[in-house]
């Protein structure tokens, strides 16, 4: 039975720290010496070959949607709610258009309003869409005011 002595070894500089408390350990058994020199290059040549990716990705939460809603959009007459994750704008909002496409807002044109959902919210396949008050009385709605 073959037991993984790097488990939790999470980084190149883990690794061989590891491969160096183990060769202190197992000095003088060549046997299980073997072994872990086999499991060292693997790993080794695993974590020099797949580099930690950093992405930043520009994720927009609902209360940085609100507050950028809040600077870009200045209109009395635009009303916004909170359905489920999904953020509603509605109204006249046709003055705001640009400022709405800008923050990732996309137009319902069979609920005449806007809305903004986290990438990850997003349904997919095929279903009828449901007209808003079907939405709001199924899932609850909160007002945002917009100072």
């Amino acid at each position: 039975m073959k037991t993984n002595l790097f488990v939790g070894c999470d980084s190149l500089e883990r690794v061989e720290q590891r491969f160096l408390e183990l060769s202190k350990v197992f000095s003088g058994q060549e046997e299980i010496m073997g072994s872990i020199k086999a499991d060292y290059s693997v790993l080794k040549q695993t974590h020099s070959i797949s580099k930690p990716v950093k992405t930043i990705k520009n994720q927009a939460t609902m209360n940085g949607m609100v507050d950028a809603l809040h600077s870009k959009v200045k209109s009395e007459d635009v009303h916004v709610e909170i359905i489920k994750d999904w953020l509603w704008v509605s109204g006249k909002t046709y003055d705001a258009r640009d400022a709405l496409k800008e923050l990732g807002f996309r137009y319902s044109a069979d609920k005449k309003s806007w809305y903004w959902r986290d990438d990850e919210k997003r349904i997919i396949g095929k279903h009828d869409p449901l007209p808003i008050e079907e939405i709001r009385s199924k899932y609850g709605s909160r007002e945002v005011i917009l100072l």
